[in-house]
């Protein structure tokens, strides 16, 4: 036997192994794994220092998986799209059967969501997936069977204290400012509210153009990895998470301090994440992985505070989209400042919305027109759910008309394409929204993002 037969039957014996692992989840559907709707959990926030080492080495070995899995078809060796789907639902699960707290309707102590969080740390660290598996499936049908009832005003606004004390003692103050000034939520199982959020969401109007084949074999836009390891440090604490039970906290914690000591797949988080990364942007992964990639949650912001109403009255909610936080991140460091510049050209001569300053430079500008012509005159205007009647059609169409962003048009692709899935509330409340696979611009474009300047 020659050295190119030893070393691919050891390949092979490898990708046994794993493939075992990953079969764990045939069973599981790719919504189930993404965290939508019978699958979603509230989540821990902080990794422990003694956790992160093993958090950031599974982390780091799914993301390889995907990566290798990809270059094994490509150089068609036996491999096949299940090994490939098993591994991508593995890896959107892996936060939920780590870091999910217990379903329990009054909640879970401190001290003992550790022990629960250092079992599962020890089981995936010992190989024991089938059982991470079977007690995350135990948990889903304990919280199926929770009965979830209305808080009382006393106890929404003690815990609204509670949540403001608790960030202050960690010096957000702004940010527990900011949340004891807001409205709240509205109830997002109240059948008339429900309403409110799917008129403000329209059906799609116009299907969306196929890429053609001069356009998909343009040579695509990559990630610079510094730029994406700027962006993980930059993440914000307490934010609120997508689906999924991924937040920033866990993505900031795959950066482990070079002086730990650490096992090399941890050592190796970044690079493997980064190249990962790299494979979502540059469209190579299958279709299902771009439909759970953009899903998300919706809650309803309260545009008036409750006591503010009159009683009984239905609030005006807003609807606020919560995407993946995984998403929200590698876009972020996709639209890296050559890219937001490419726009700012664009857009510029017509569009302050994208460029810094835009504000300042709309309202000093429209004081010094009318300094100069004061017969002139301003009228300002307000679209009535301007933003969500953006057609995807429409800035795909200009994206290509602009000549300056082919390199990014598979990746805009990819994430305007599907039908996302929307999960009304957040955790073991969470449900599915009755305008799934139906709305316009869900969860691809968010407000203020660069693409809706189009």
């Amino acid at each position: 036997m020659d050295s190119y037969e030893r070393e691919h039957g050891l390949r092979q014996e490898i990708y046994l192994r794993i493939d075992n692992r990953y079969a764990l989840v045939d069973h599981l559907s790719g919504k189930q794994c993404a965290g939508c709707a019978q699958g979603s959990f509230f989540e821990i926030t902080k990794v422990w220092s003694d956790h992160q080492g093993t958090w950031a080495s599974a982390w780091s070995e799914t993301c390889q998986e995907v990566v290798e899995r990809l270059k094994a078809m490509t150089i068609n060796e036996t491999r096949s799209d299940l090994a490939l789907e098993r591994i991508i639902k593995f890896k959107f699960l892996l936060p939920t059967l780590i870091f999910r707290k217990p379903p329990s309707p009054n909640g879970t102590k401190a001290k003992d969501l550790k022990t629960i969080i250092s079992l599962r740390i020890r089981q995936y660290d010992e190989g024991l997936w089938k059982d991470l598996i079977e007690e995350y499936e135990r948990d889903i049908i304990i919280a199926q069977g929770l009965h979830h009832e209305e808080q009382s005003e006393e106890n929404k606004e003690l815990n609204t204290i509670r949540k403001a004390a608790d960030l202050i003692s960690r010096f957000q103050s702004s940010k527990a400012r900011r949340f004891l000034q807001s409205n709240g939520l509205g109830d997002h199982n109240d059948p008339r509210i429900v309403e409110q959020l799917s008129n403000k969401h329209p059906a799609r109007k116009e299907e969306i153009t196929p890429l053609t084949n001069a356009e998909i074999n343009v040579q695509r836009k990559s990630l610079s990895k510094d730029v994406l390891r700027r962006e993980i440090l930059a993440l914000k604490h307490d934010s609120a998470p997508g689906i999924g039970c991924l937040r920033n906290e866990h993505l900031i914690a795959i950066i482990m301090n070079p002086k730990r000591q650490m096992t090399p797949s941890a050592a190796a988080a970044m690079d493997n994440f980064y190249e990962y990364a790299n494979t979502v942007v540059q469209m190579q992964l299958p279709n299902n992985f771009y439909t759970m990639w953009v899903a998300g949650r919706m809650v309803p912001a309260n545009k008036l505070h409750p006591d503010d109403m009159i009683p009984g009255a239905v609030p005006d909610c807003r609807p606020v989209n919560i995407g993946y936080a995984e998403r929200r991140l590698i876009t972020r460091a996709y639209f890296d400042y050559d890219l937001k510049d490419t726009y700012i050209d664009i857009l510029g001569p017509v569009q302050n919305g994208c460029i810094p300053g835009g504000i300042s430079i709309t309202a000093l500008g429209a004081q010094i027109a009318l300094s100069a012509q004061p017969e002139f005159g301003i009228i300002k205007g307000d679209i009535k759910n301007g933003y969500n009647e953006v057609k995807r059609e429409s800035v795909l169409k200009a994206m290509r008309a602009s000549g300056k962003l082919g390199h990014t048009l598979a990746f805009m692709y990819a994430l305007m394409k599907p039908m996302a899935y929307i999960g009304l509330g957040a955790g073991t409340r969470m449900t599915t929204a009755p305008f799934k696979c139906r709305v316009e611009l869900p969860f691809g474009l968010h407000d203020h993002e660069i693409l809706s300047s189009y």
